[in-house]
């Protein structure tokens, strides 16, 4: 019997990974290694763990000096962080430029606040 990818603990990889926030990605094998051992442990689901990558990079939309390392935000299981303070939170509002209507980040930005983006 083949393994399907829904049985592969790597699939889903890429999706948590275009949804981290780019500010200080690095060490990606290390990342897929640990992502995978989380999958496999049912520590957590890949919608779960992409969830939280998506409220994550909403929170931190132009403070990248301030993101963790995706091997960080993983190891610590910050997928499970509910209450990612918003950037507004912190210091005065302003639009950050970096999101382009429509793009992924509008999107998740858009569900991360319970909007649609129709």
């Amino acid at each position: 019997m083949l393994k399907g990818a829904a049985d592969d603990p790597d699939s889903g990889f890429e999706e948590f990974w275009q949804a981290y926030p780019k500010g200080r990605k690095g060490g990606k094998k290390d990342c897929r290694q640990k992502y995978a051992r989380i999958i496999k442990s049912g520590e957590a689901t890949r919608a779960e763990i992409v969830a939280g990558a998506e409220r994550y990079r909403c929170a931190c939309y132009d403070d990248s000096h301030f993101t963790k390392a995706p091997l960080a935000w993983l190891n610590g299981a910050h997928w499970n962080d509910e209450d990612v303070p918003s950037p507004s939170d912190n210091r005065q509002s302003k639009p950050s430029g970096n999101v382009v209507h429509g793009s992924p980040e509008h999107k998740a930005m858009l569900r991360a606040k319970g909007m649609s983006d129709d």
